[in-house]
């Protein structure tokens, strides 16, 4: 417990230095910590799904993480349309992996492993080209370092407010409390989710406006729901993962907590869910 808390400390601390630290300091220790952070996903994910499927992947891909996440900041960098930017690249790796195929002409075993090693690489960078992209994002009004803060410590207050919850209720509850799907997740329950759910939407309703989130009707309230529910379920999708590998933890990167994807499993859906919502939606989110 304790060294999840000085991990936790340590990783917000990075988070914030990338934020506020003005000017391309405070950018390049965000490039820094994604390129190593798409190194460690791609080699903890290729090592699961080389498990599960008993197949091995391309032993490119922690390389073509790096590749990606830092050709998505170049295109970012050229003050391409939003959303254009990161398109590019996610054209440019489809075609790389078309091309893995049609060397493997004949090659069964080598497709296969081809599809896998894309469906790994996907899953995984999607996500993270997105985080880059809230990251960058600077129109109307919005200010993207901030918005993803925001999106950070609601999704993270959900995953306390589950901890906590179950932890207190297991401890108070005869014969413990109520489990969801203790075949993937054993540790949660009903009782954890619905504080989950509660300190998240709390959460986004009391930094809404400290962060450039309009207060504006029910807006915060339903983001606080919105990321709650992908923060659940993207943790729930990452241990089915762990599960159908036998594994406790997708690594031990990080001391108390795991693996990278570990760390990172409540952005797999609400980062591109947040990242669209930016898109689509900054007029409303700035109110």
């Amino acid at each position: 417990m304790l060294k999840r808390f000085f991990s936790s400390v340590f990783l917000f601390s990075i988070l914030f230095g990338t934020v506020f630290l003005d000017g391309w300091p405070g950018t390049a220790l965000f490039v820094a910590v994604g390129a190593m952070l798409a190194y460690c996903l791609m080699t903890e994910t290729s090592a699961i799904f080389s498990k599960i499927f008993l197949s091995k992947t391309s032993p490119l891909l922690p390389f073509m993480g790096i590749f990606f996440f830092l050709l998505s900041f170049l295109c970012a960098c050229l003050n391409l349309r939003q959303g254009i930017a990161f398109f590019l690249p996610s054209s440019l790796m489809i075609c790389i992996f078309w091309i893995f195929i049609l060397m493997h002409a004949g090659n069964k075993e080598g497709i296969f492993s081809d599809i896998i090693s894309g469906g790994a690489f996907f899953l995984v960078m999607l996500p993270i080209s997105s985080l880059l992209g809230i990251y960058m994002f600077n129109e109307g009004g919005l200010d993207g370092r901030r918005l993803l803060v925001f999106m950070v410590i609601v999704t993270k207050s959900a995953d306390i407010g589950g901890y906590l919850g179950g932890t207190v209720s297991s401890a108070l509850m005869k014969g413990g409390n109520h489990k969801i799907l203790p075949s993937i997740s054993p540790k949660k329950s009903w009782e954890g989710t619905i504080c989950g759910l509660l300190l998240s939407v709390f959460t986004s309703l009391y930094f809404a406006e400290t962060f450039g989130v309009s207060k504006t009707g029910m807006l915060p309230a339903l983001l606080g729901v919105l990321l709650f529910f992908g923060s659940f379920f993207g943790d729930m999708a990452e241990s089915s993962l762990k599960r159908a590998a036998s594994l406790k933890d997708s690594g031990k990167t990080i001391p108390g907590i795991g693996g990278a994807l570990d760390l990172m499993d409540s952005f797999l859906l609400n980062a591109p869910v947040f990242y669209g919502i930016i898109l689509f939606s900054a007029n409303h989110l700035c109110g």
